[in-house]
């Protein structure tokens, strides 16, 4: 297998370098991320109102996966409301967290 490994004349990298960390590779390295990606589907019918009332200032789409669910209600509800305020654009969060309302 380490014989295998040495000689391949051409390595083919199954991640998108735009989404990975900046690392040095031989110029052998081809990066194939996205290959396997399924087309995309319509958006439901609530959410498409929302992207499409949105008007010249469109909309920023925010997720901080299990680490913003965990900062508790009264940090992120405050956080969210004052960014939220002095942006001109809509907002779209993703929360799993406890809210105070």
């Amino acid at each position: 297998m380490m014989s295998v490994i040495h000689e391949a004349d051409i390595w083919l990298m199954r991640m998108d370098f735009t989404f990975e960390f900046p690392r040095p590779t031989m110029p052998n390295v081809v990066y194939i991320g996205g290959f396997n990606c399924k087309p995309s589907k319509p958006l439901p019918l609530g959410l498409e109102e929302f992207m499409q009332s949105s008007g010249d200032h469109g909309v920023v789409v925010m997720s901080l996966g299990t680490l913003f669910g965990n900062l508790g209600p009264e940090i992120s509800e405050v956080d969210r409301c004052s960014v939220c305020m002095s942006a001109s654009e809509r907002w779209f969060w993703r929360h799993l967290g406890a809210t105070t309302q």
